[in-house]
């Protein structure tokens, strides 16, 4: 799967497989004969197999670098660079607790294996698990886009084994191994089958979740636990959004008066609690993605430094030259701090009524020739984030910006206007506006030629969606309701399952590169498709803090979560519901709970034996028509 056709990923080179599966993942539609493995979130997208009695995990079960040594139930010291990795070496002996604590297991409600753990093989026991990591990735570097995520877990006594070309696959393979272990309450732990295959990989490489921390503060532990939470549903991004009108919690020594926008000066993050989260992100191979959202929502700003700001209109003041040179040295802070290649820029919601009334604001397009109008203001908000992007280029970063920044500001006097020129090509626009309202939907983002642009590049902008998974939302955004929101269309759909995946595929005329089968999909489409590289569930925090951040995350960030890693197939939530109810509430594992997904279920009903159909998604569903204000978002497929 390493070794094929590649794809670029902002100058990255990146396995195509990820690619072709935000499309439909064809080679998981066939598992090998037996069940799929019980208990799993989100599903693995490749062919599972689990067939046998319960295996006994060995009272010294443990998790081990390398190969084992032949026979004996030691392992070969031999594996060198594997065994030199210290984030590899963190994660094994975090998991290896985990998977030996019966009260995580317990707590997690997962059920327990087949009908009785009683039924397990006679005199069989599973040792452990040895570690295989290939490739030439730097284990103890920090996480990318584009990081290979696969692996491949095979368990059978005396020794499962977990192979992977990069950390980030280790990561998730332990998380897979975690969930098939269930303890009895006493003394023992199983896996729930002797013979267990699993081949996986996400579907999409950019599964995030946004903390608000500028509308109350999160305390440090809070977002540690919940990276906890996080590496238990394969997410991989952490999006803070750090900054807002009501608070600025970053200590900076560039600006230091910046902090005087802080609730107080013991909500505040120093340093080296933003380090800490971002190696124990890193240790999960989760990336922490920093957003200071500018111009607007930036009264917080003008708390230390007013005269860089338009205070009556919340934003910076972008007629300003000091304003840029702040931004210059606070973003250098930040990128030191953050060491992702991406940083999210904001840019949403700037209020043009507002500026028109800033005498500060109207003197300088006074007296710079620029009109005071509709298309004046846009120009000026457009020279700003060409501004602010360059910064950010200039130190190395490639500017994530929400949907505004690209059909708001453009040179029209129509909505949603052409991406402004000042727009950077690499940029990734983050969706969030409903296509009802009449902004751009996902296809406008990442076609060329979009509302008449010559683009000079091959294909749009790079795409993420927030697309109905607006999780503080909870009366509109319900688990249900978030798991069936397909990423690619901005569709709600339950797939028909009338026809295997198989003898539908055979039907249907296809198209193919590096041999993985591509049904449906022109090559334009397939492109296109590609450059959606996933989505993020939004936790905005003007009602959410310390108290009441899991259950209002879960288990709606755990439905996100199988949307993002699982086929586009598997999505009905009447067949979810038992597997996250009971086994997708990974809150609990951090001393927290989520709500509850639904009804509880009686002992031994906990979920159907054998395998959450794969049905086959009908044409409708792969790739939007082009939606009119008319068109509803929970359109039924």
């Amino acid at each position: 799967k390493s070794s094929g056709a590649m794809v670029s990923v902002s100058g990255a080179a990146m396995p195509l497989l990820p690619a072709l599966l935000l499309c439909c993942a064809a080679w998981a539609c066939e598992a090998a004969p037996g069940s799929a493995p019980e208990g799993l979130w989100p599903q693995p997208t490749g062919p599972t197999h689990s067939s046998g009695p319960p295996l006994r995990l060995a009272p010294h079960f443990r998790l081990v670098a390398g190969q084992p040594a032949e026979g004996a139930g030691d392992v070969d010291g031999s594996v060198d660079a594997v065994s030199r990795c210290t984030r590899l070496e963190r994660a094994l002996a975090r998991y290896e607790t985990l998977i030996l604590d019966g009260d995580r297991v317990g707590a997690l409600g997962r059920a327990s294996p087949k009908s009785s753990l009683g039924g397990a093989s006679a005199g069989a026991e599973l040792l452990g698990c040895s570690i295989e990591l290939g490739g030439s990735a730097d284990c103890d570097g920090v996480p990318r886009l584009g990081d290979n995520e696969s692996y491949v877990l095979e368990v059978r006594a005396p020794w499962a084994r977990l192979s992977a070309l990069g950390f980030a696959g280790v990561v998730r393979g332990l998380e897979t191994l975690s969930q098939l272990v269930h303890c009895d309450g006493v003394d023992s732990c199983f896996v729930n089958a002797s013979d267990v295959r699993i081949e996986d990989a996400p579907r999409f490489p950019w599964r995030g979740a946004m903390l608000d921390s500028a509308r109350h503060f999160l305390p440090a532990p809070t977002i540690l636990k919940m990276l906890d939470a996080m590496v238990a549903n394969k997410l991989n991004v952490l999006h803070w959004h750090i900054t807002d009108d009501q608070s600025f919690p970053l200590r900076t020594t560039a600006y230091p008066e910046l902090v005087r926008g802080a609730y107080s000066p013991k909500y505040t993050y120093a340093r080296e609690d933003v380090k800490a989260i971002v190696e124990a992100a890193a240790d999960r191979a989760i990336r922490v993605v920093a957003e200071l959202d500018t111009p607007g929502h930036s009264l917080s700003w003008a708390v230390g430094y007013p005269d860089l700001a338009v205070q009556e209109c919340h934003t910076l003041d972008p007629t300003n030259e000091a304003t840029y040179t702040m931004l210059q040295a606070v973003f250098a802070e930040v990128a030191q701090l953050f060491p992702d290649a991406y940083m999210h820029l904001g840019c949403d919601e700037v209020s043009f009524a507002c500026w028109n009334t800033s005498k500060k604001v109207t003197s300088w397009m006074q007296a710079q020739g620029v009109p005071r109008t509709d298309l004046g203001f846009k120009s000026l908000t457009a020279r700003y984030i060409g501004r602010v992007q360059g910064i950010a280029k200039a130190l190395g970063k490639t500017s994530v910006v929400w949907q505004e920044a690209m059909d708001h500001y453009g040179d029209s006097i129509a909505d949603p206007t052409p991406p402004t020129d000042q727009l950077d090509e690499e940029t990734i626009v983050e969706q969030w506006l409903a296509p009802p309202w009449n902004w751009a939907n996902l296809s406008s983002i990442v076609e060329p030629g979009y509302i008449g642009r010559n683009d000079s590049w091959a294909h749009g902008f790079r795409a993420l969606t927030t697309n109905g998974w607006y999780l503080d939302n909870t009366d509109v955004n319900s688990w249900d309701k978030v798991y069936v929101m397909e990423p690619l269309t901005n569709k709600s759909c339950v797939y028909n399952s009338s026809l295997s995946s198989r003898a539908l595929l055979m039907r249907m005329p296809k198209w193919s590169m590096a041999g993985w089968p591509m049904p449906l999909l022109r090559p334009p489409q397939v492109l296109a498709a590609a450059s959606v590289l996933g989505g993020e569930a939004a936790l905005w925090g003007e009602y959410i803090d310390a108290s009441n951040l899991f259950p209002r995350a879960f288990p709606r960030l755990s439905a996100v979560a199988e949307r993002l890693w699982s086929a586009m197939e598997v999505n009905d939530p009447a067949q979810a519901l038992p597997s996250v109810a009971s086994a997708a509430l990974p809150a609990a594992a951090t001393g927290h709970r989520g709500d509850p997904a639904g009804a509880g279920f009686l002992p031994g009903r906990e979920r159907v034996v054998g395998t959450r159909r794969r049905p086959q998604p009908p044409l409708t569903c792969i790739w939007p028509e082009p939606q009119t204000a008319a068109t509803s978002i929970h359109t039924t497929c």
